[in-house]
Order: structure tokens, then C-alpha cells, then sequence
């Protein structure tokens, strides 16, 4: 399934959560021609950027892994999106 990168980075960018693209889509962002398209962030665990990026990726219904999407997050570690 591919990835619409403007609608996980922009609501990113726009709550100004510290984080960094890796993974497939960045390697296609420098050029590479890999097929994968999963959209890959490491991002910074302070408790508020942490809240700043479960806001903005709300919309996404972010999850826990190994829990599934009935498992909705607020402010956890990791987590995954739909």
C-alpha cells in the first residue's frame, strides 16, 4: 500500500514535532529508486514533543503495536497508524 508522505509529514511540520524521516521514503526523497514506500520517523521522546505528535497524527488513529487499532494512544511510546 503507498503512502501519501504530504499526509503524515505536514500535520508533523505543522505541530513542530522534532523528528526525522528514515527508511524507504527517505531513501527515495535522496534519489534512490527502492520500491518500498513505508513512511519511517524517529522522533524525540520528551513528554511534549511526544504529546505534539499524538495530536498531530490524531486524525490517523495512531495505535500500540502488538495491540491493534482498538488500543487508541494519547501520550505512550510507540506506536503505529492505519
Amino acid at each position: 500500500m503507498a503512502v501519501d508522505l504530504a499526509q503524515v509529514i505536514l500535520p508533523l511540520v505543522r505541530a513542530k514535532v522534532d523528528f526525522i524521516l528514515i527508511g524507504g521514503m527517505a531513501a527515495i526523497l535522496h534519489g534512490s529508486a527502492r520500491v518500498t514506500f513505508d513512511v519511517d520517523v524517529v522522533y524525540s521522546r520528551t513528554h511534549d514533543n511526544i504529546e505534539r505528535l499524538t495530536t498531530a497524527l490524531e486524525a490517523h488513529r495512531p495505535y500500540l503495536p502488538n495491540a491493534g487499532p482498538a488500543v487508541c494512544m494519547g501520550y505512550k511510546n510507540d506506536f503505529a497508524m492505519d
